[in-house]
């Protein structure tokens, strides 16, 4: 705003230094809005701009600074910044015309020096000692028994939090043992050195174990990958909580009829996309010499669950085997073969089951998900190699990932150009924020989708690792080799857009444990004024069991897991 008197003194100087300072923020964005269709990479060079600006003109050196830094999280009105400057001040006429030569010399292709990410998370256990690991445990149990939960007052009482009861406090007394004793790089350290035991006993079990019991986990013929993953994992969780050794009966795949194609995919086995870190093929034709006591245990009683969701439906007075997951002793059955059939993420049940949630809670955190993802399966060798190639890439660009399901039932070509608007939008309150050249990262199951992206995005940032190598077939060990690949870059990128009621989309956010976007399921809708063209999705993939298991004897919304925030009813559907 005009000064009407300015103090030549130190203190004038200041305050005329400061309304220059805001009033560039002002011209510098409406000078990159002009420019941005022009020269994508002018959107990105501000702070080389300014740092030219300043070693030409000294008297600048702090206003420039001070817009430099605060440029990205200016919102006033780049007009009104251009009128005010004006009407200030013309002492500094000549620097501003200086630093809009120098924009304009950097538009004509002048490039800044490209900045590299640094990795935001340890690896699992990195950087923690022993002793840490070995006391987290009696720390955790210590430390969430002696938190002290304040009362509320009546005048608290407005914020609702007493609605939570005791569930709300449990998972906030949970969260604050973690950090308070090594957080998640500790707990991470527990969770690898519990599995490394676990698996080293399981295997002796099998091998000649006493009253082995077995979890078999078998997985819908028409499943893809990513539902196969996420039952295969919630399996665990089950295997784990009731005391029984994970097999797996991985079979072949067939999704002629959900595609609606005559071709039959085939399904590789499990080893040849994850180094699995256990005994796992049930299957195998030397297990019953390799495993006598697990093969005794198969050919034993047997008891059944089904977590397909749909096999649940008109169970909804008690809701069926989600509700038995969610109420029941499941450690209490005798027979030495349990059967798990399913396609479901259906492990949230599992540690929302009072019997069993802090056993889960305090050793894989409150998502489990991501933790175990990454001890259950680590890529195998030819997909990190792939995977490696790609880290300078993701490392040297802010990358926006986009998940396009077009074949199938679930998602059509009409959606489309609604995903690219919404990658555009992320664009831009990533130029703002950030120095980094934006990429996007597209996994798709049609070539022809790929190279639409490219012509909407910009052919030269657009790109994906199974597309350009020809690789997008699902009945090759290496076309499903780079289907882990896309999975595993798509959660590394900064922002992830996911179709809905997708479930590769859905596991890849969940492995890399990070929020996302997915794309309403209807975004015609938008037209209007129904919804949002994207919305806030949660850390991990949804479970369709919620909308059974609130049928279930046993049930409250207490037991709802933090990662059901901004979900609907049954954490499948964005509307």
């Amino acid at each position: 705003p005009r000064r009407k008197e300015v103090n030549m003194g130190s203190a004038g100087n200041v305050n005329v230094l400061l309304s220059v300072c805001f009033a560039m923020c002002g011209i510098c964005l409406a000078m990159l809005y002009q420019l941005h269709l022009s020269h994508d990479s002018t959107l990105k060079t501000f702070k080389t701009v300014a740092d030219m600006h300043m070693q030409t003109s000294q008297p600048m050196l702090t206003a420039v600074g001070q817009a430099r830094d605060a440029a990205a999280a200016a919102s006033k009105d780049a007009a009104a910044a251009v009128l005010a400057v004006k009407d200030s001040t013309t002492a500094y006429t000549t620097s501003f015309e200086h630093l809009a030569s120098s924009m304009e010399k950097v538009a004509a292709g002048m490039k800044p020096a490209t900045a590299v990410r640094k990795s935001s998370l340890p690896a699992s256990g990195e950087g923690t000692s022993d002793e840490l690991i070995d006391s987290f445990e009696e720390c955790y149990n210590q430390a969430v028994a002696s938190i002290d939960w304040p009362d509320f007052s009546d005048e608290d009482k407005d914020v609702q939090l007493h609605e939570h009861g005791e569930g709300f406090r449990r998972s906030v007394s949970e969260s604050r043992a973690i950090s308070k004793c090594g957080g998640f790089a500790t707990q991470s350290g527990l969770a690898k050195k519990t599995l490394s035991s676990l698996f080293s006993d399981w295997k002796s079990q099998l091998q000649g174990g006493d009253d082995v019991k077995v979890l078999v986990y078998t997985p819908e013929k028409t499943a893809g990958l990513g539902n196969r993953l996420q039952g295969l994992l919630s399996s665990f969780m089950m295997a784990f909580v009731t005391d029984r050794v994970l097999l797996v009966k991985w079979g072949a795949h067939d999704d002629t009829e959900k595609l609606g194609s005559n071709e039959e995919s085939s399904m590789v086995s499990l080893d040849k996309l994850f180094d699995v870190p256990f005994v796992w093929d049930a299957e195998d034709s030397s297990f019953a010499s390799d495993y006598p006591a697990g093969q005794r245990a198969l050919q034993g009683g047997k008891v059944t669950y089904n977590f397909n969701g749909h096999a649940n439906r008109g169970h909804g007075g008690d809701g069926g085997d989600y509700g038995k997951l969610l109420c029941d002793n499941l450690g209490e059955k005798s027979e030495t073969h349990m059967d798990v059939q399913g396609y479901d993420f259906f492990g949230p049940l599992i540690q929302a089951n009072q019997q069993y949630h802090d056993q889960i809670t305090r050793t894989f955190g409150h998502n489990p998900f991501a933790m175990l993802f990454d001890n259950l399966f680590p890529p195998a060798q030819p997909v990190r190699d792939i995977i490696k190639g790609w880290k300078s890439i993701f490392s040297e660009h802010y990358v926006i990932g986009l998940q396009i399901r077009v074949l199938g039932k679930r998602v059509l070509p009409k959606d489309e150009h609604w995903l690219y608007r919404a990658a555009l939008w992320l664009e831009t309150r990533a130029v703002r924020s950030q120095s980094l050249p934006v990429l996007f990262y597209v996994a798709t199951d049609t070539p022809a989708c790929f190279e639409r992206a490219k012509k909407v995005l910009g052919p030269d940032r657009v790109r994906s690792a199974s597309l350009e190598k020809n690789a997008l077939n699902r009945n090759s060990e290496s076309g499903l080799q780079y289907g882990v690949v896309d999975m595993t870059l798509l959660g590394e990128a900064d922002e992830l857009v996911i179709c809905p009621e997708s479930t590769y989309g859905g596991v890849a956010v969940g492995r890399a444990g990070k929020t996302s976007w997915h794309l309403t399921k209807n975004p015609e809708d938008l037209e209007a004024d129904q919804h949002n063209l994207i919305a806030p999705a949660g850390d991990s993939p949804c479970s369709y069991g919620w909308q059974f298991a609130q049928y279930a004897k046993c049930y409250n919304k207490n037991m709802m897991p933090p990662q059901r925030m901004n979900q609907n009813d049954d954490m499948c559907r964005t509307y």
